[in-house]
């Protein structure tokens, strides 16, 4: 029953919201959905892109309400011009109606696993929501919004950018009490043209937020209301090579081999910690897939699988934990997302892979047509995913170790399908 109340007392905020937008329903909103295939009876149903090709198949599922930017002939339907600025409108209303402490995080590198690790942590303390995979454009960051229950405490929701302006829009619904950026280099230049531009942007997070957590070094603008975390001496929480300081405290943190770089994430979850006055508690955490995760395959081979994104400072980090196994398999996809940079940062993995001493690659994507311009080792570039698939499944053997790194447009990860 109680479970019952809180479900209707959250479908009575839906309809007050509603309202607000000028939508009127008769029966009781319990949920709101954006994909068809989950649509149960007492949801209202948003039609984003090309979802109003879905709306028979809502309503017959129950939906007593429609958003779509088509007519239909069904008394359930409400015609919208941008069902996705509805949903975001709908979100920022929302947000209103939130109690929790709102934690943004944004960077060039980080967010996603950052999220879940603060996700989890803050779940020991009190009821935390958290963004779900990485959901973090205006669809995403309206979605988890919308999803977050109203008794949570926390919430931990991730706000990535691509382009100009993009922050301004996410902000303006999120309204986060506290900022936190995990790094800046350059990644989405194809529409933030350097890694300045991404500053820029990223750095708009922090600007109407209570708190901020920022590198050493970014926090000149911010006296007064950050916590710094870094390698420097003088950060408020100082990354060393086994553990983390904060204060005249000293926290060890044992990662395996390769894992070294999660060290700037205990950093900062130790930099939230000390601001909000919590006990750290960092253990046991559950790292998301595709972020140099570690698999023992079948043939008995070890596999980092990191395909989730690439950009370099995430390859330097990759190259560096692959170098210490002996003639591993390296296997990298081109860097999506870098424009007319693209040339220059090709060529520049080239160089990483030289300082790195990898003496062989196995690479995919037509960028790489710069890398080879001067990589000094063997290059083998396949443009046929399932031939490098063929190959691969016939070199794996017992202990032999393997990298696996690239773009999310790849879908490198396929490579690992039985």
């Amino acid at each position: 029953m109680l479970q019952q109340l809180k479900q209707f007392c959250h479908g009575s905020v839906w309809n007050r919201l509603l309202a607000k937008l000028e939508v009127e329903v008769l029966s009781t909103i319990l949920r709101v959905q954006t994909d068809s295939r989950e649509v149960l009876p007492g949801d209202l149903f948003i039609a984003l892109n090309s979802g109003w090709q879905y709306v028979d198949e809502a309503i017959a599922k129950g939906a007593i309400c429609v958003i779509s930017p088509k007519a239909h002939t069904s008394s359930k339907v409400k015609v919208v011009e941008d069902t996705t600025l509805w949903l975001m409108a709908l979100a920022k209303l929302y947000r209103q109606e939130l109690t929790a402490l709102v934690i943004g995080v944004t960077g060039s590198v980080g967010k996603t696993s950052l999220v879940q690790m603060l996700g989890q942590c803050l779940g020991r303390y009190a009821k935390t929501y958290s963004t779900y995979g990485n959901e973090n454009n205006e669809i995403g960051v309206a979605k988890t919004l919308i999803a977050t229950p109203l008794d949570a405490e926390y919430l931990v929701i991730e706000m990535g950018v691509a382009k100009s302006f993009d922050m301004d829009i996410l902000v303006d619904m999120v309204n986060p009490h506290i900022g936190i950026i995990t790094h800046i280099g350059p990644s989405h230049l194809e529409g933030l043209k350097t890694s300045k531009g991404v500053w820029e942007e990223k750095r708009k997070l922090l600007e109407s937020c209570q708190w901020c957590i920022v590198e050493k070094g970014y926090e000149a603008d911010y006296q007064g209301r950050v916590t710094t975390f870094g390698s420097s001496q003088y950060a408020d929480v100082i990354i060393g090579k086994q553990d983390v300081k904060v204060g005249d405290t000293q926290y060890a943190i044992d990662l395996p081999n390769g894992f070294a770089y999660r060290m700037r994430f205990y950093a900062i979850a130790h930099a939230l910690y000390r601001y909000l006055n919590l006990k750290p508690n960092f253990t046991d955490i559950i790292w998301p897939l595709g972020r140099m995760s570690y698999t023992k395959h079948p043939s008995g081979a070890c596999i980092f699988n990191d395909t989730y994104n690439a950009n370099m400072l995430s390859y330097h980090v990759a190259l560096k934990n692959i170098r210490q196994y002996p003639n591993p398999i390296v296997i990298l996809g081109e860097m999506g997302g870098l424009g007319d940079q693209s040339k220059y940062y090709h060529e520049m993995l080239g160089r990483l892979l030289n300082y790195h001493q990898i003496a062989a690659v196995w690479a995919i994507g037509d960028h790489h047509q710069y890398t080879l311009l001067t990589y000094l080792g063997e290059l083998n570039w396949y443009q046929d995913k399932q031939q490098l698939k063929q190959d691969l499944n016939h070199a794996l053997e017992p202990n032999q170790f393997v990298l696996i790194k690239g773009s999310r447009h790849l879908q490198l990860e396929e490579l690992l399908d039985a």
